[in-house]
């Protein structure tokens, strides 16, 4: 079919299906880039644009397609994003759907009504707090979409970047405010966003910034980032009139303090202690909301959140610190202790059971994963790359560059080069592969069948689906 076709295809056209397939071929690489249809089809746009434009005389018009919009700044890509009359539309449809569904509940309407009430009144600052399970990661992605469906600007920032990957643009508060990484007691929080115009043209546009994890955050990045914001602003607003929506759980980690690891310390660098913190407003989620797939973590959690477990101490300002059944989580220092609390029987070698070993650093990652792959009664495959040296400039760095060189390389965003997978490993993706089977960065899959050029996995949870 004539390229147009392609991408301008609509449901009930004919050959519809065969052609978005053509498409999502097309755009894939873009998507991968982006994690946006839209701006994927803008980069597409704009591939075929310059194509045409260094290599024949025709015009985007003569084949039947639109110019591809700028899409040059953080700004204009936020925008292409939810501007479309379409998009935002789903956002609002989908939205309403969780809405009216059964697990939207009074707290939920609560926090919603709250975000209204502020962006009323021209920004301010509110939190939404919640033991694990109650709905936070839910409540916050409904009320994302609600913005966006405005065509708002929405920002979702997190201490870490596996926090930030709960949500779709997700990204570090590091990352998002350009902060400093403080190493030690002597270095000063600061933000160098005013060296990056593109995100200050984005922040000063922004109406929404949601703080996952936001108890994990050092007051002094807190401090860093609204002195950034209002000199964006040019305003001495408390929040440069935006809405700033601190999320988490005060129970959860307290923020590290460089060179003074007391209790004292860590709770004084919480945002708990950020000026006027008592005057925010707060919705306190306590309805259960996630289903309960490990009953005896959720109970745990649940009798923390409402004061039913009997504190260990307390901290020098009355905190409680709770300490972890042994039966949840247990110490070990030796591996072969940790691999026989893992995989202490036949069946639970056979089926992982409901445990995961904590690491602290990957190499010793990669080794427990071989062993306790040794241990499970499923044949094991590996898989190798193959590797070259693309475009090399320099004769010596090509000829030093032997196959068993690059095999040696093992950069953190790709995987080794001997890649070892057996049937029933749970494995997370490292790319964005097809967002409409939800098979996308960070998502866990379990291996079934492993070939030689191509793997067979399914998607966990209650909605499981296998792909190639």
């Amino acid at each position: 079919w004539p390229v147009n076709q392609i991408l301008t295809a609509k449901p009930g056209d004919d050959k519809y299906e065969e052609k978005h397939e053509i498409y999502d071929a097309l755009t894939l690489e873009f998507f991968q880039l982006t994690n946006s249809a839209p701006l994927a089809k803008q980069m597409l746009l704009q591939y075929i644009y310059d194509f045409i434009t260094d290599n024949t005389s025709l015009t985007m018009e003569q084949l039947g397609l639109e110019n591809p919009m700028d899409v040059k700044t953080e700004l204009r890509r936020e925008q292409l994003m939810y501007s479309d009359p379409a998009e935002r539309a789903k956002l609002a449809l989908e939205f309403q759907q969780i809405r009216d569904a059964p697990t939207w509940n009074a707290e939920f309407e609560s926090a919603f009504a709250m975000m209204k009430i502020l962006d009323a009144q021209g920004g301010g600052f509110m939190t939404i707090e919640g033991a694990g399970g109650m709905g936070k990661t839910y409540l916050t992605n409904a009320l994302v979409k609600h913005y966006r469906a405005e065509g708002r600007i929405v920002r979702i920032a997190a201490p870490t970047a596996l926090a930030a990957t709960l949500y779709e643009g997700g990204m570090t508060l590091h990352d998002l405010f350009k902060l400093n990484v403080v190493k030690s007691a002597d270095d000063e929080y600061v933000s160098f966003v005013q060296k990056h115009p593109q995100r200050k043209e984005l922040l000063q546009h922004c109406a929404l910034i949601m703080i996952d994890e936001a108890y994990n955050c050092h007051i002094n990045n807190i401090a860093a980032m609204i002195d950034a914001l209002q000199a964006i602003c040019e305003t001495d607003h408390p929040t440069a009139h935006k809405i700033i929506c601190f999320i988490g759980d005060r129970h959860q980690i307290a923020p590290i303090v460089n060179d003074d690891p007391s209790e004292r310390a860590a709770f004084e660098a919480s945002i708990l202690n950020l000026p006027g913190y008592a005057q925010i407003p707060k919705i306190k989620l306590k309805v259960a909301y996630r289903n309960k797939d490990d009953t005896e973590l959720a109970t745990f959690v649940e009798t923390v959140a409402v004061g039913l477990v009997k504190p260990h101490h307390l901290t020098e300002n009355g905190t409680a610190m709770i300490p972890l059944p042994a039966a949840l989580v247990r110490p070990f220092t030796n591996e072969n202790d940790a691999l026989d609390f893992f995989m202490n029987t036949t069946a639970q070698r056979a089926q992982f059971g409901n445990k995961a070993i904590i690491c602290a650093d990957n190499n010793r990652v990669d080794v427990l994963n071989e062993q306790i792959q040794s241990l499970r009664v499923a044949n094991t495959s590996t898989l190798c790359s193959c590797d070259y040296l693309k475009d090399a400039k320099n004769d010596n760095l090509d000829l030093n560059s032997t196959p068993e060189f690059l095999h040696g390389l093992n950069p953190k965003d790709a995987p080794p080069h001997a890649l070892k997978l057996g049937v029933g490993d749970i494995v997370f993706l490292m790319r964005n592969l097809n967002k409409k089977h939800h098979l996308t960065n960070n998502t866990r899959v379990e291996v079934i069948a492993v070939g030689t050029r191509y793997v067979t996995v399914q998607t966990l949870g209650t909605n499981r689906q296998v792909h190639l």
